[in-house]
């Protein structure tokens, strides 16, 4: 028959075994959740994605369309509020250009990004149907890692 310290050293034995079954479940886990994440990072962290759904809600945003259609005479300082609110989204690892440009105009700028790899988006910007003497524009933003 087993004493009832026996059977304490037996018990402390299996829960030390399950203990160490649940750590290396754990370790296993951690590695593969780095091993994703940093995959991700090598390739771009999805803003080929993520910058088209972020000008949607440029877009979506009245005051940002009422300033980038009606406010033509000021682009700059709604390129610099654009590019504050995709600053806040994406972070400060990356460098921001924003364009605003008519329909019917190229979009370019300098940049000076090296070898890193810069991605681009583009969306119209119109009036809404109830709102007159507006022309569309096109915003295009160019984005690279500092």
């Amino acid at each position: 028959m087993v004493n009832k310290k026996e059977f304490a050293r037996l018990n402390k034995g299996g829960f030390i075994k399950i203990i160490e079954a649940v750590l290396g479940v754990l370790i296993i886990v951690s590695a593969l959740l780095i091993v994703v994440i940093q995959r991700q990072d090598a390739v771009g962290g999805g803003l080929d994605e993520t910058l088209p759904r972020l000008l949607d809600d440029v877009a979506r945003d009245n005051s940002f369309r009422k300033e980038i259609v009606y406010d033509s005479d000021d682009d700059a300082t709604t390129e610099n509020k654009i590019i504050d609110y995709l600053s806040g989204r994406l972070g400060d690892r990356y460098e921001i250009r924003v364009v605003i440009c008519d329909f019917d105009e190229l979009c370019n700028v300098d940049i000076d990004a090296g070898t890193r790899e810069v991605y681009s988006a583009e969306r119209l910007i119109t009036t809404l149907s109830y709102e007159p003497y507006g022309a569309p524009k096109r915003v295009r933003v160019w984005v690279w890692e500092r």
